[in-house]
């Protein structure tokens, strides 16, 4: 059974999406994992990173291989669907046109998710369980996959419902600045109570697997005092009303994701991994110990 994992936070900017990418891609090529990624926001960002929209992407959607067409399809047909036949095997390519990680694999991203309520309103007249659209699609791949990593959209719409709902864990990206203290305990609690609200979804509560600090720029003092005051946030007994144990060493990813937006872009802009984008040798290095920092925590 694949180990789900949702990359989770309600503001936009924070590095969802270079997480959700570039933890997959690590898991996949440098400790052998089979990897689903699934693009479930509509602004389609880890789409666009890793397939070349204009080329391959307009052929994915008119062949109707998509997150919006397979759940449109599972909401509005009572029989099982393969969601096997709709994701993409072969993602980031070489100029050969040679696949760069076979066993990476892709659940493209669509615009038209913006009109996912419209889909969850089929399901709710079916059967009223509108959260695990989602849940209900992986049963048919999760036999494929050592891990599936979803991006998703910044705001706990329902679409991130439907992802924790589908997921084992979830990780929170989080800029290490002042404003990101309040939106820290709002996530968390509201989050917290969603899941309260709907046990007869599941029988276990999805986990938190933790805080990923992004953007990190060391030499800043302010970002140096935020992670001293989250590692001691974290200590605090008021977590357990999250359905959080305290303690700064567990609720906290010890590898930070550090401030290199050239890096970053120029992999996004080439469509390619980092592993073959320049002068990308240290973010290589973070998302490696990321990656295993993950695997040791799972395990």
């Amino acid at each position: 059974m694949a180990y789900v994992i949702s990359i989770v936070n309600f503001k936009g900017g924070v590095g969802k999406t270079t997480i959700a990418v570039n933890l997959a891609t690590t898991l996949a090529k440098d400790f052998d994992k089979r990897v689903l990624l699934i693009d479930f926001d509509a602004q389609m960002n880890a789409t666009t990173h890793i397939l070349s929209i204009a080329d391959r992407y307009d052929e994915l959607f008119k062949q109707g291989k998509t997150i919006h067409q397979a759940m449109e399809r599972k909401a509005n047909n009572r029989e099982a669907i393969n969601l096997d036949d709709y994701i993409l095997k072969e993602t980031f390519k070489n100029n050969n046109d040679l696949t760069l990680i076979p066993n990476l694999h892709l659940l493209a991203g669509a615009t038209e998710m913006v009109e996912f309520e419209s889909i969850l309103n089929t399901v709710k007249k079916e059967n009223g369980k509108t959260y695990l659209l989602l849940s209900d699609l992986l049963t048919s791949v999760h036999g494929n996959y050592d891990f599936v990593i979803i991006d998703t959209s910044p705001y706990l719409g329902h679409e991130v419902r439907n992802s924790i709902m589908a997921s084992n864990g979830y990780i929170v990206p989080l800029i290490p600045e002042p404003f990101s203290k309040n939106g820290l305990n709002v996530l968390l609690k509201r989050i917290h109570k969603f899941t309260m609200n709907h046990p007869t979804y599941k029988n276990t509560y999805t986990k938190f697997l933790g805080v990923v600090f992004s953007h990190f720029r060391r030499n800043v003092q302010d970002e140096n005092s935020f992670i001293h005051w989250c590692r001691d946030w974290f200590n605090g007994e008021h977590l357990l009303l999250y359905g959080i144990r305290p303690g700064g060493e567990k609720n906290i990813f010890n590898t930070m994701i550090s401030h290199r937006p050239r890096v970053y872009r120029k992999s996004v802009s080439q469509n390619l991994p980092l592993f073959k984008t320049k002068d990308s040798s240290i973010a290589i290095n973070e998302f490696h110990d990321l990656a295993e920092e993950l695997l040791e925590k799972i395990k």
